[in-house]
């Protein structure tokens, strides 16, 4: 038998990168909202909103409480993540968006990970593990489509 406080320090943690996933995919669809790949940032929003309603699910059917404070710990972090040097004080730098979209990435490839780790590990019931793998996937093949295309837009030869 697994020890439960590694199980539910990785629920935790994974509910936790859920949530800034959210805050930084509704960050990101607002202000992409007139590039090519804005609508595919809204609709990938709301499918991160989704699977965050997921972790939390399984928070609950595991009996695991969730952090109450590390969000807000997210929220400062998310906010002190946006003062980088970017070579535009007072607009935005053509590298942001691509920048942006990396971040993304690599938030859906980690919650890729965290739902291909709960399903070798056979470590929940009552969750289609396997769907939202594939969901996460899905995911992921949209946003390097929309990062190609905001490279070519920020560093590609014109």
């Amino acid at each position: 038998m697994r020890s439960r406080r590694p199980f539910a320090v990785y629920l935790r943690d994974h509910e936790l990168g859920a949530h800034a996933g959210v805050r930084a995919f509704e960050r990101a669809a607002r202000s992409h909202r007139s590039r090519p790949w804005g609508s595919d940032l809204a609709q990938l929003a709301a499918q991160v909103r989704e699977d965050l309603r997921t972790e939390r699910r399984i928070l609950r059917s595991a009996r695991v409480r969730r952090h109450r404070i590390a969000p807000i710990g997210v929220a400062i972090g998310e906010r002190l993540g946006r003062l980088k040097g970017n070579g535009a004080v007072l607009r935005r730098s053509p590298t942001t968006d691509l920048v942006e979209l990396e971040a993304l990435l690599t938030m859906v490839r980690a919650k890729r990970t965290g739902w291909r780790a709960l399903q070798v590990a056979e470590a929940v019931d009552g969750i289609d593990l396997e769907t939202l793998v594939r969901r996460a996937e899905a995911q992921e093949r949209r946003l390097v489509r929309a990062h190609e295309q905001a490279a070519a837009r920020a560093i590609g030869r014109r």
